[in-house]
């Protein structure tokens, strides 16, 4: 990894004393910005031919993610790279408060980011900056140099002094030492390397399912609660629960039909990734659905020079069933782009599916049925695909409907993915606690179909912003506690950083 100091000259020969035992740090003076709307940071940097080019914060999380030694500190001297959007009051929106370029870097794994949460004067940044390095090097706690170092600026009678903040995965606030060299957590046990080992012995044998959720898209698809708050404010929802989708989903079908909320989930989709697109990959007309998108684009030109993109590593683990609760074709392309030929079919949770052809009805010439391989994989949608727009599970009716009507009625869901979800290790990535999607699939289809037997084999990588925690050690317990009476293990980090570590597993393993 390259590594440049930009600023604070007089220490730099005692950083470079920490790097050379490998302590990476990175340095960034310059311009930043943060597009409120979008609820995006960039950085500008400069291309291969000196000109000004705009780096946005998904890009560079994705690059630290996937490089084999993470930085330990990123240091931020550029306006907003900690932006805190303001609402229509002028106050800070706690449900805004951690987007922008440092929270994205945080969640990729970078132990501790200092940034600017507005702007900030050249003077300022560089006093800053010298007095933050010389305190952080005396103790080697994030949290403390930087208050200090505000101190000075407060001292100096800076008007900016409260502009530069700390963003950080650390519990103690320690740079230095084993705890900033963590990646994730695997709640409860005692020796993570069990939990690997286990995880990528079922894999190997073919014995486990991975189950994928909506925080999997990486930068080219919104989250749930993205799209939440975009509708609210489009439709005026008047709740206080504006990043609830199944809830905003609800009320914008009361009032406009049955339908309506899932003709607009699929243009938003359409709309938000062609708009995250580079201008040189955006097609000229728009396709009809998402998956026509992805393909007119290209798969690798969504994940070129992505070892960790989460699709492709699924993918790479030659399996012959894969389950998604995502309406989008990201999976089908990635085992395609790996030369396997992929079948894709949809859940038959209500009657108005009933007469969609499915691969698993009996052949008439060969009395046949079908059976997923890992050349011929399955990919499965449990709620639907943006192909079949009225198979999407999407309002807090749809989902009662769907577990009601699937546990009810056996046959909804094939016997190859009842046994997959009853018999193998499944592997849940992308999911929330609090997630719609995870709760009917874990305490609802996956318990009905337990309930003779404990949970066998579970894992389960879960999001959480560390950062909006009062306690995370009580956040942990409770977690542990919550799945007390099952055999369920929960990776406590990013679905980026998971999927990282899985990579590396596999990767070890099959060689």
């Amino acid at each position: 990894m390259k590594v440049d100091f930009l600023d604070a000259p007089v220490t730099l020969e005692r950083l470079q004393e920490k790097l050379d035992g490998g302590y990476h740090i990175i340095h960034y003076l310059g311009h930043g910005a943060f597009n409120a709307q979008r609820g995006q940071g960039a950085l500008f940097m400069q291309d291969d031919e000196g000109l000004a080019r705009r780096v946005l914060d998904d890009e560079l999380a994705q690059l630290l993610a996937r490089q084999g030694i993470r930085p330990r500190l990123v240091f931020l001297a550029a306006c907003q790279s900690a932006a805190r959007p303001s609402t229509g009051s002028g106050r800070s929106s706690t449900n805004d408060a951690f987007l922008g370029m440092a929270p994205k870097l945080i969640s990729v794994g970078v132990p501790a980011v200092v940034a600017m949460q507005d702007f900030i004067s050249v003077e300022s940044a560089h006093k800053f900056g010298d007095r933050f390095y010389h305190r952080l090097l005396e103790h080697g706690q994030v949290d403390l140099a930087v208050n200090e170092a505000r101190s000075a600026l407060l001292a100096a009678g800076r008007p900016d002094a409260g502009v530069p903040v700390a963003f950080m995965r650390l519990k103690s606030g320690q740079l230095w030492g084993a705890e900033a060299d963590a990646r994730g957590q695997v709640l409860g046990a005692r020796n993570p390397r069990i939990f690997w080992t286990g995880l990528v012995r079922m894999l190997q044998q073919r014995k486990c399912t991975p189950i994928l959720g909506p925080r999997a898209h990486g930068r080219w698809l919104p989250t749930p609660q993205q799209v939440a708050r975009k509708w609210a404010d489009l439709h005026e929802y008047p709740f206080a629960d504006r990043a609830e989708l199944a809830r905003v989903a609800q009320y914008m079908a009361t009032n406009q039909g049955e339908d309506f909320p899932r003709y607009e989930l699929l243009d938003t989709l359409i709309a938000e990734l062609t708009a995250r697109l580079p201008e040189e990959l955006r097609p000229d007309r728009r396709p009809e659905t998402l998956t026509g998108l992805v393909q007119a684009v290209g798969w690798q030109n969504l994940v070129a020079d992505d070892p960790n993109q989460i699709h492709q590593v699924l993918a790479s683990l030659n399996l012959p069933v894969y389950l998604t609760t995502n309406p989008d074709s990201f999976l089908v392309e990635a085992l395609t782009a790996q030369g396997q030929q992929p079948e894709r079919e949809i859940c038959r949770w209500s009657e108005e599916l009933d007469w969609l052809p499915s691969r698993f009805a009996e052949d008439d010439e060969s009395g046949e049925v079908y059976e997923p391989t890992p050349e011929a994989p399955l990919v499965y949608h449990l709620f639907g695909s943006d192909e079949e727009v009225n198979s999407l599970v999407l309002t807090e009716d749809d989902y009662m409907s769907f577990l009601v009507r699937v546990v009810a009625e056996r046959d909804r869901i094939p016997n190859t993915i009842r046994e997959a979800l009853s018999s193998s290790t499944l592997m849940f990535v992308g999911y929330s606690l609090y997630d719609w999607e995870f709760r009917v699939l874990m305490h609802g289809l996956v318990a009905s179909l337990n309930q003779r037997l404990r949970f066998k084999h579970v894992a389960v990588q879960l999001e959480f912003d560390e950062a909006g925690m009062a306690d995370t050690a009580a956040v942990q317990t409770f977690l542990q506690q919550y799945f007390q009476d099952a055999d369920i293990n929960v990776f406590w980090g990013s679905t980026t950083q998971f999927i990282a570590e899985l990579r590396e597993h596999w990767e070890a393993k099959s060689r």
